[in-house]
């Protein structure tokens, strides 16, 4: 096959040569063009027209997580009761008007409440309470409503760390 070539490629007027070599390295650097350097290219363009946002979006992230280490360490500042858990749940809530169902301490640290019937505007002030004043944050809780609007039954539990 190769002296087939060859001899074919010698057969060939010098002009010819010159035209199919020609031809050869001019479709090579149009293949290198649309295949290797055109999607680079365009790719690189679009790299440009994100990176901007990417930048702004990383920035807005890097504000949001110092805002919320500064909040975090406002929320654990608080000034927290002397007083065992139970107790101070107890009182925080009587300060607040609401009326405990049940507190049961189920660590050092943690408390599980029970509320009935409690309006959930007052709730969530009471919870903002125990955050901001006794470092407590809700780990888990059931809310379900009550017969009366705006009112809720409440199974929560609160830790501190």
């Amino acid at each position: 096959m190769k002296s087939d070539w060859s001899r074919y490629w010698q057969n060939l007027l010098p002009r010819e040569r010159w035209i199919i070599a020609g031809g050869g390295g001019v479709l090579v650097i149009a293949l290198l063009y649309a295949y290797l350097w055109l999607p680079l290219h365009q790719q690189r363009q679009k790299l440009q027209e994100v990176l901007p946002r990417m930048r702004l979006q990383a920035t807005q992230l890097q504000t949001a997580r110092d805002e919320v280490l500064r909040l975090k360490a406002q929320i654990g500042a608080g000034a927290r009761s002397t007083l065992p858990l139970q107790q101070a749940l107890t009182a925080s809530a009587t300060a607040q008007g609401l009326t405990l169902l049940k507190v049961d301490v189920t660590g050092e640290h943690s408390a599980m409440l029970v509320l009935d019937n409690v309006a959930f505007d007052d709730w969530l002030r009471w919870l903002h309470v125990l955050q901001t004043q006794q470092g407590l944050h809700l780990v888990a809780g059931d809310i379900t409503r009550s017969v009366q609007v705006g009112r809720v039954n409440i199974q929560a539990t609160v830790s501190q760390e």
